[in-house]
């Protein structure tokens, strides 16, 4: 009786060893196919497929194996009902047990080098995502792309049909494992009968067997694993269900994408082959030359400058603005020393009609007006002038650049004076008006960084500026002027702008603009409008004073008000005017915020250009108090009024400016420094009334 109970456990033994390598199997079975979805959504290479069904085939093959184990183990417990052995016996066919130990801790090893694998197939999965990641980053060109489409549309058929091929491969090993489970089943419900069976032969035993029982609560335990693991099994059975089904889901997906990089292929290789065309020079830079934003003749009747600031006056209070005689001198004044300042820039809080005045003194005077608003993204002369498309392989032009196009005299002289660009320069001499005059408004302006998309321009005018500059001259010329790249094999277009463009800017001061450089303000006159005291809405007064349909002022009218300006001979007040300046410059050392030379220069010239300053010393006071308003009280902002460098420095401004008579620049300095409570001087402007 000892002999058979021995017997029946080794051959139960053997049966739970033979269940776990199946459920060992299994589990591998199914990471391989975990392994195969994951590489089915990475489009793997048909080598690690291959790969993958030999390792599938290992396991199938394991499984062959267990069951002939499993009825070896059958055969065993027959001979467990015949065999009668003594104890003897019994304690030596324990001892043959040994084996199975090592057998199964060889079990357990492979279940290691399994795991091992699986963590090898993860690396492998990784290098090949990070040379996928690499290989498309290694695509440069547009034949390079389509090359690459061509290659991913014959992979994706493949790939498509692969993909078919491991889905009825699938369905293939889930019937399988589903005839497995059912086998394992049964094989469960016949060691349990053999348990009750066996079970009623223990108890006839009583003491004798007390290990034997402690070995049976053991299998019975492992028994309760297996079904735990059966379930388990059936949990990974819908799993696999619910993965097929997700497998056709990426399959109508891929076959989408199969289109998709059809079309895609079609469209680059009708952009291939729009690009293998040869780009002529006139094709290049066509869009430049078409849609002209200046039209009209130039005013061939002359135009006094007194006449022009009264018209301008007229106008704006016609139509419903009021601005006092110093503000519109001033601006005209700005704009007339361009050579010496080439940027003129309105300052202040939204609504004191800033951008109107540009508006109407080009409407009064029938100068162009172009506005340009600035955008917070521009970063660069492209967002002001436009760019050179190499995938339209043709200049995309701002309405700017079109314009500057038609204003620079020096365009059908040279710039299009070859045989390639013979159809432009005629197009160029039907459009041009080099005679007339534009105003450009760069609206909001600090909006963006002015330095990033206008300070190259500005270097640009400012070499115009230089001594000894003769724009007839096409080496120096060059220098100054703005070159239109063409792309590869193109010589460009170079855009002079002469002193028929005048630039006006507006800024707002609040949270979302940007402050302006000392470079910019440097080579600007800042005008700020201060807060008004009364407030009033535009109301139109009568008819517009000027008729701006087809008329336009000539640059040599324009031109015409400008005086040859000698500082040395220039007197303020009785003074020379070098001797006002040099005393600013010293007041502002104390507080190490002087100027050079450059503001020097334009102090003097805005003085002598100033209309009748010359001939009128009241004028001339008042042009210096501009000056003074324009370009020294703005390097003061942030000075501590307390300090006694700063106070004696606003002591002495207010003293100059009472005696050049402007009583409402000394009250605006004055006000500047009660600001934050006298403990920071803040610049509001001037408000000059009606």
């Amino acid at each position: 009786m000892n002999s058979v109970i021995v017997f029946f456990f080794i051959g139960v033994a053997g049966c739970v060893s033979t269940v776990a390598l199946a459920v060992f199997a299994r589990l591998h079975a199914t990471r391989l196919q975990h392994e195969l979805v994951d590489r089915l959504n990475l489009l793997p290479s048909l080598s690690e497929l291959k790969e993958a069904e030999g390792r599938i085939a290992g396991v199938r093959s394991e499984l062959d194996s267990m069951q002939l184990r499993l009825g070896e183990a059958q055969r065993i417990v027959a001979e467990a009902d015949v065999a009668k052995v003594e104890l003897a016996e019994t304690r030596r066919q324990l001892e043959q047990l040994e084996p199975k130990r090592v057998e199964f801790r060889s079990l357990e090893e492979r279940l290691s080098q399994a795991r091992s694998a699986v963590e090898q197939l993860e690396r492998e999965l990784a290098a090949i995502r990070s040379e996928r990641t690499q290989a498309e980053s290694d695509v440069a060109s547009l034949r390079g792309r389509l090359e690459q489409l061509q290659s991913e549309f014959r992979e994706a058929e493949q790939a498509l049909q692969r993909l078919k091929a491991e889905l009825a491969a699938a369905q293939n090993a889930k019937a399988e494992a589903d005839r497995t489970i059912q086998s394992l089943q049964a094989r469960i419900c016949e060691l349990s009968e053999e348990r009750d069976r066996l079970t009623q032969q223990v108890s006839a035993v009583g003491g004798q067997l007390a290990q034997a029982n402690a070995e049976l609560q053991e299998l019975q335990r492992r028994i309760a694993e297996a079904k735990r693991d059966l379930e388990a099994a059936r949990s990974e059975e819908r799993g696999c269900r619910e993965r097929s089904e997700r497998l056709q889901g990426e399959m109508r997906a891929l076959e989408q994408k199969r289109d998709r990089a059809q079309q895609e292929l079609d469209g680059a290789r009708a952009k291939l082959a729009e690009i293998g065309q040869p780009i002529s020079s006139e094709r290049r830079f066509a869009a430049v030359f078409e849609q002209p934003p200046l039209k009209g003749e130039a005013e061939s009747q002359a135009l006094t400058e007194a006449a022009a600031i009264k018209r301008v006056a007229d106008h704006a209070s016609a139509c419903g603005f009021v601005y006092s005689d110093r503000v519109i001198k001033a601006f005209h004044t700005s704009l007339k020393i361009d050579s010496k300042a080439p940027l003129m820039v309105l300052a202040g809080i939204s609504g004191t009609g800033k951008t109107q005045l540009p508006r109407l003194y080009s409407d009064a005077l029938g100068v162009h007006f172009l506005p340009v608003a600035v955008q917070p993204g521009w970063d660069s002369p492209q967002d002001l002038l436009g760019f050179f498309s190499h995938l339209e392989g043709r200049f995309r032009p701002t309405t700017l650049l079109q314009a500057l196009v038609q204003l620079d005299e020096y365009m059908g002289k040279s710039a299009l004076d070859r045989e390639d660009l013979k159809d432009l320069k005629k197009r160029w001499e039907e459009l041009q008006c080099s005679d007339q005059m534009l105003l450009v408004l760069l609206d909001e302006m600090n909006l963006a960084r002015v330095e990033y998309y206008f300070s190259d321009f500005l270097s640009r005018l400012e070499i115009r500026n230089s001594p000894g500059f003769d724009a007839s001259d096409s080496v120096k010329r060059a220098r100054a002027s703005v070159l239109l790249e063409g792309g590869p094999g193109s010589e460009g277009i170079p855009v002079f702008v002469g002193h028929n463009v005048l630039f006006v800017g507006t800024m707002n001061e609040d949270e979302s603009t940007q402050s302006l450089s000392d470079k910019v303000v440097d080579r600007a006159n800042v005008l700020r409008f201060g807060t008004p005291r009364k407030l009033q809405a535009a109301v139109a007064r009568g008819a517009a004073a000027h008729d701006l349909r087809g008329r336009h002022l000539s640059a040599r009218t324009w031109h015409s008000w400008k005086t040859t300006v000698k500082p040395d001979s220039l007197t303020v007040g009785g003074r020379a005017l070098s001797e006002w300046v040099a005393d600013l410059n010293n007041a502002l050392r104390s507080v190490n915020r002087p100027f050079g030379h450059r503001t020097a220069g334009a102090i003097a010239e805005y003085v002598g250009q100033y209309p009748e300053a010359q001939r009128n010393d009241a004028l001339a006071k008042f042009a210096l108090a501009d000056q003074i308003e324009q370009r020294v009280m703005p390097k003061l902002r942030g000075l501590d009024p307390q300090v006694s460098e700063c106070k004696q420095l606003f002591e002495g401004l207010k003293t100059t400016v009472s005696s050049l008579g402007d009583d409402a620049l000394r009250e605006a300095i004055e006000r500047g420094e009660r600001a934050h409570e006298g403990a920071q001087f803040v610049w509001f402007g001037v408000d000059r009334g009606a």
